[in-house]
């Protein structure tokens, strides 16, 4: 769950600091004296107190369970990004080929891939990305397939609107999957391009393409790639939707990040984003709709779900 964790990251952060000594600073800092440490976590990992601290927001954004939790999240984690790269670069001057040996044999937030998994088959980027492919295909696929017997709209948004979530969308999908040219900075891979790596982002888009396939079918005839309300629409609470009142853009972000993770680049990143903030604003405007239609219904479905994530806490 969420509240453990927070905990394990709580923890992480706590033990890292202890082992940091008088060598912490809050700010990106040189001191007196200054130690390379490579004791407790640090022989796995150059900067564990932001592991840790990273994992306890995860943890809360997964038990409050609200969208805005992820977007923090996000902003966070590029932070904390830049931020290790230029205390990186201070230990490099000071250390010199002691910190580059460091870096080898450690991960930046995580243990390093290549020290502690075995890819059991023979992985490429290329292969991984084009499987990650057929799993997005497979989702077209369904998606198509179901397309058939969708019950008729009585109200729908206006063209204008159905165009402020579709541009974002196809924009999304364009950073995350757009040929690898003429992208500039956009193109950086800040992630190990290691078998580990993709093996852990075809998980993450199988998931993905699971879930929302899972919550389109359960959807049924009241789905829409529109916001839509449906006539007799009925409003489900069954299998995802017990938990989560966007299943579908649930797995759509998973699989997004699994597949972000196989490309590696930081458009990949910047798609992910945008889709996450059309997304938001989408499933707000369908809920205006579903609280017309089902008026206390719906707001007790609100009060036991969250929007992409479960909602640990019911009110």
């Amino acid at each position: 769950t969420g509240f453990v964790l927070a905990v394990v990251g709580v923890a992480l952060a706590i033990w890292a600091r202890w082992h940091l000594g008088e060598n912490w600073s809050g700010t990106v800092t040189l001191k007196e004296g200054h130690e390379l440490i490579r004791s407790g976590p640090y022989r796995y990992i150059r900067h564990p107190i932001y592991t840790g601290m990273l994992l306890a927001f995860a943890g809360t954004v997964l038990t409050l369970g609200e969208c805005r939790g992820l977007i923090s999240l996000g902003i966070t984690i590029v932070s904390f990004y830049y931020k290790a790269k230029k205390e990186e670069r201070f230990l490099a001057e000071e250390f010199g080929d002691s910190f580059r040996e460091h870096r080898r044999q450690t991960g930046m937030f995580f243990a390093e891939p290549r020290r502690t998994i075995v890819i059991p088959f023979h992985l490429t980027a290329d292969k991984a990305s084009e499987w990650a492919g057929w799993l997005w295909s497979a989702l077209l696929v369904v998606w198509v397939l179901l397309w058939a017997g969708m019950k008729r709209a009585k109200k729908l948004e206006t063209p204008s609107e159905m165009l402020q979530h579709a541009v974002p969308v196809v924009l999304g999908f364009r950073l995350l999957f757009g040929r690898l040219e003429h992208w500039g900075w956009l193109d950086y891979r800040w992630l190990p391009n290691v078998p580990a790596t993709w093996l852990a982002g075809l998980a993450l888009t199988s998931l993905g393409v699971g879930l929302s396939i899972w919550a389109r079918l359960t959807l049924g005839a009241n789905w829409s790639g529109v916001v839509t309300l449906k006539k007799d629409h009925e409003l489900i609470r069954r299998g995802l939707y017990r938990s989560i009142r966007h299943p579908i853009y649930t797995g759509i972000l998973v699989a997004m990040i699994g597949t972000a993770l196989i490309k590696g680049h930081l458009r990949g990143w910047l798609g992910f984003a945008v889709i996450l903030v059309t997304f938001y604003f989408k499933a707000r405007r369908e809920e205006r709709f579903l609280r017309q239609e089902f008026g206390p219904g719906f707001d007790e479905h609100m009060r036991n779900t969250g929007m992409f994530l479960p909602k640990w806490t019911s009110t």
